[in-house]
């Protein structure tokens, strides 16, 4: 069993390099895909779109628009953390109380807090 296990824990490994100075293949062709996408992507980008204008115009509308919606969940964010330290307020002020009422009810009625008498 304990050798099934570990055969089954090799064949899950991925290897990212072969020697400690040598990469993978597997990640060195990862990078020149990627690489090659993204340079593809980009030259298409600049013959066909017009970089001004969605340098000035339409970045900042958009990143406008991610600090707007930043605001707000740090708002809600905030509002939730509140909402819960004065619940938690409450629960201790709670808890304080009755404690106190145990303290006055033992001292009244000599002790263990039996009102039967």
């Amino acid at each position: 069993l304990k050798q099934k296990t570990k055969k089954t824990q090799q064949q899950r490994t991925m290897v990212l390099t072969t020697t400690g100075t040598r990469s993978a293949p597997f990640i060195d062709s990862l990078y020149w895909a990627f690489s090659y996408l993204l340079g593809v992507l980009a030259t298409r980008a600049s013959e066909n779109v017009n970089v001004f204008e969605v340098l000035l115009l339409h970045f900042p509308n958009v990143l406008g628009q991610n600090v707007r919606v930043y605001r707000e969940m740090r708002r809600v964010a905030v509002e939730k953390k509140r909402r819960r330290v004065a619940a938690e307020a409450e629960k201790w002020r709670k808890h304080q109380m009755e404690a106190m009422r145990e303290n006055r009810g033992e001292r009244f009625y000599g002790g263990g807090g039996n009102m039967d008498g």
